[in-house]
C-alpha cells in the first residue's frame, strides 16, 4: 500500500514572498557597499596647464599611457 501524498502548498505565497524580499534586501545592500568604496569624481578645478604630472595624477590618478613630444614634453 503506497504511502498518502500531502500537498500542502498554502505555505509557498509567503516562502517565495520572504525569500524574494531577503534577496532584495541583500542586493541593495550590496549596491550600496559598493557606492561607498568607489572612486569620487576628480575635481576639475584644480587641472590646469602649469600643473605637474604628479599632481594631476593624485587628483585623475595614474595615466593609462604616456607619449613623449618633441621638446620634452609628455
Amino acid at each position: 500500500m503506497p504511502l498518502p501524498v500531502h500537498k500542502n502548498t498554502a505555505g509557498l505565497p509567503f516562502l517565495f514572498s520572504a525569500a524574494n524580499l531577503c534577496l532584495l534586501l541583500i542586493m541593495s545592500g550590496c549596491s550600496m557597499v559598493m557606492a561607498t568604496h568607489g572612486h569620487s569624481e576628480p575635481n576639475f578645478d584644480n587641472i590646469y596647464t602649469d600643473r605637474t604630472p604628479e599632481e594631476v595624477g593624485t587628483e585623475l590618478g595614474k595615466p593609462a599611457a604616456t607619449r613623449h613630444l618633441d621638446g620634452g614634453e609628455q
